[in-house]
């Protein structure tokens, strides 16, 4: 069950760094 947590945030964290991330 962890792993499937921490999965999931960082997979959340991953999209929003990349939605915030300027496109350059």
């Amino acid at each position: 069950m962890s792993s499937i947590c921490r999965r999931a945030w960082f997979l959340a964290r991953s999209m929003t760094i990349l939605e915030t991330a300027p496109n350059g």
